[in-house]
């Protein structure tokens, strides 16, 4: 959906707003799988799992790794996430990059995230992720920009969605990302999104007995051009939401 993950009230978004661990209700695991096809050997991988601890707190791990032989990028990290309202949550993460180049061999580094998801007036969710916040700089360790990302989540009517995000790197543009999510029944949902540097997605989920989900994604983006993707998500109970 463009990559309006912050506002996205679904289990297997954690990883854009650390804060949605909190709200779920099932622990949870989640893989997919990316390819690029006009870069050669250019593939995305990711595995995430939830670990529901109680009523209000939840764990969640996740691995991924992007690029290809000569150039990629690997981030492992752990995130905790506390309900504090009925609708409302806060999170935090750590997370551990490692990059690999031609030209600077391997260099890795650590940084924090911090998310908040509110839900005080029905219909609509604020969301806020900051990560890096305060950037800590070493000969040893690579240097991250500080990210703030800000959205809403407005619940049209009951089968719509509507999110919009604005996504700030320190050193870079600044984009605004929308998107749309239509569920016409419980068990499909359909999704699209536009970002203004140019990308645009696109994508379909399909739920069997509210455990399974199986997804699959379209991207088009300005520079690495078109890539699809396949995913799959397992709760070990149905979610409340």
């Amino acid at each position: 959906m463009g990559g309006c993950g912050v506002g996205i009230y679904n289990p297997i978004n954690y990883i854009n707003n650390t804060s949605h661990l909190g709200l779920i209700s099932t622990s949870v695991i989640y893989a997919d799988i990316r390819s690029y096809y006009f870069v050669e050997d250019l593939h995305q991988a990711k595995f995430q799992a939830i670990v529901k601890s109680s009523i209000n707190d939840a764990f969640g791990i996740e691995i991924q790794r992007d690029g290809s032989k000569e150039f990629n990028e690997i981030i492992i990290g752990t995130a905790y996430s506390r309900k504090i309202l009925n609708k409302s949550s806060l999170g935090i993460g750590l997370q551990y990059y490692q990059q690999n180049a031609p030209e600077s061999g391997v260099q890795r580094t650590f940084f924090p995230k911090i998310g908040l998801q509110l839900n005080i007036i029905p219909r609509l969710i604020i969301a806020t992720q900051l990560n890096n916040p305060i950037p800590f700089f070493s000969k040893s360790l690579l240097k991250i920009p500080s990210q703030f990302k800000f959205g809403i989540n407005y619940k049209i009517y009951t089968e719509l969605n509507f999110y919009s995000e604005i996504n700030m790197t320190n050193g870079e543009d600044t984009h605004m990302r929308f998107g749309i999510e239509y569920q016409p029944i419980e068990t499909i949902a359909i999704r699209t999104g536009f970002v203004t540097n140019g990308n645009f997605s696109c994508g379909l989920s399909f739920k069997i007995k509210q455990l399974v989900e199986l997804i699959v994604g379209y991207e088009l983006h300005p520079v690495l051009k078109s890539s699809a993707g396949a995913g799959f998500a397992y709760r070990f109970k149905k979610e409340k939401v």
